[in-house]
């Protein structure tokens, strides 16, 4: 929806749904830093050897709840604001960054579910370096639009 001399804002989403996504992306990046914490750094030391941590197992599994909710949240993402926004281009370049690197994300996660042995510790490798980095790829994006703003977007 371009008119001459104005670039048209993409859709944004409302206020309730952004704050939803960041929500749930912040609480899957935790609990995914969290894990990593627990299972490379916290062990339980007892007289049968170093033990995993007990809130190990609880943070894979808060980690992987978020991780259910962040695929769902990227599918109602994708309807309200990735399609309606694409033929305007803006900033599409950060979006597809972003697109890829969860796709990356959701792979590498299937493939820690099922890959043998020795690729399971390259896609782990991949998925955490991944994730970590995940925080400034939105923040990029979220960066470039606050530049390129001009006039108010419109919410769904």
């Amino acid at each position: 929806m371009k008119s001459r001399g104005h670039i048209a804002q993409p859709v944004r989403l409302s206020r309730p749904r952004e704050r939803w996504a960041y929500a749930i992306g912040f609480g899957t990046w935790a609990t995914g830093v969290a894990w990593l914490v627990l299972h490379h750094f916290v062990r339980q030391h007892t007289a049968f050897g170093d033990l995993p941590h007990p809130l190990e197992a609880w943070s894979i599994k808060a980690h992987t709840a978020f991780a259910l909710a962040a695929v769902w949240t990227g599918g109602v993402v994708w309807a309200a604001h990735v399609q309606p926004s694409w033929t305007q281009r803006a900033r599409r370049l950060s979006g597809i960054v972003l697109v890829v690197v969860l796709a990356v994300l959701i792979v590498s996660a299937y493939g820690l579910l099922y890959a043998d042995e020795d690729l399971r510790r390259v896609v782990s490798l991949i998925h955490w370096t991944v994730g970590l980095a995940l925080p400034l790829g939105g923040l990029v994006h979220v960066i470039s639009q606050r530049r390129r703003r001009s006039h108010g977007p419109l919410r769904l």
